[in-house]
């Protein structure tokens, strides 16, 4: 395998042409496109919406069993509690 040195290589990079990139149609056309899905905005209020009480339906839920997880280990006291006796 061939040594090089990273004077070597700075001039090799030095040495290659940059690539000239045109990107403004391409970049035109995607943001056009994106004009119209105006149409769909009323779905993403929807999404959104729905998005918001599966947040709040989540953090009940986990409220709920957190509260009922006390009750928990009482209930198994009781089942177990005759042999304890």
């Amino acid at each position: 395998m061939k040594k090089l040195d990273v004077g070597e290589l700075v001039k090799l990079a030095r040495g290659e042409a940059v690539p000239e990139v045109n990107v403004v149609h391409e970049v035109i056309g995607i943001l056009g496109a994106g004009r119209a899905l105006v149409s769909n905005r009323p779905l993403m209020w929807i999404a959104s919406f729905s998005s918001a009480a599966a947040a709040c339906a989540a953090v009940v839920s986990y409220l709920v069993v957190r509260a009922s997880m006390g009750g928990a280990l009482s209930g198994m006291y009781e089942v177990i509690s005759w042999a304890a006796q």
